[in-house]
């Protein structure tokens, strides 16, 4: 009784994460989609707002597969070695969850020198120093997870 128990909850769970990597990725393609066609979405906002989904859509793309590597067996070549320390170890999950934080911190400090310091905020906040924030959110996120890959077997 125990093992089919154990065996329905799996089922559950990665029903649940299909789902939700689902939804995270028609989700982010439709935000996507729209802050490219809209004129009027073009602020420093918008940059942090796009950032985010296409984050947060790497981290939709990256569980499928994440999931499906714990049962899959993958060839023992680069590729394969690749598909483990990258996809098989979270590393591209983990990388864009921290990125995603790391922006959200930088889209926060931003909304708050709009409100309190409009001039400074018009002087610094560029579109691209929003771009240029992203790019240094992922090189730390990047940083931080560089050890699992080091350390995953």
């Amino acid at each position: 009784m125990m093992v089919i128990s154990t065996v329905v909850e799996e089922t559950w769970f990665y029903a649940c994460l299909w789902i939700i990597a689902i939804f995270a990725i028609l989700g982010n393609i439709v935000v996507i989609v729209v802050h490219k066609s809209s004129r009027t979405l073009r602020s420093v906002t918008s940059v942090f707002i796009k950032g985010l989904a296409v984050t947060d859509l790497l981290a939709g793309v990256a569980l499928i597969p994440g999931m499906a590597s714990q049962s899959v067996a993958v060839k023992s070549n680069f590729w394969g070695e690749f598909y483990c320390k990258v996809i098989g170890s979270y590393f591209l999950l983990w990388t864009s969850a921290k990125a995603s934080v790391l922006i959200l911190v930088f889209a926060t400090t931003e909304r708050y020198f709009s409100v309190v310091h409009p001039i400074y905020h018009k002087r610094y906040f560029t579109e691209l120093a929003a771009k240029l924030l992203l790019l240094l959110a992922w090189v730390i996120a990047v940083l931080m997870n560089l050890f699992s890959i080091i350390i995953y077997t």
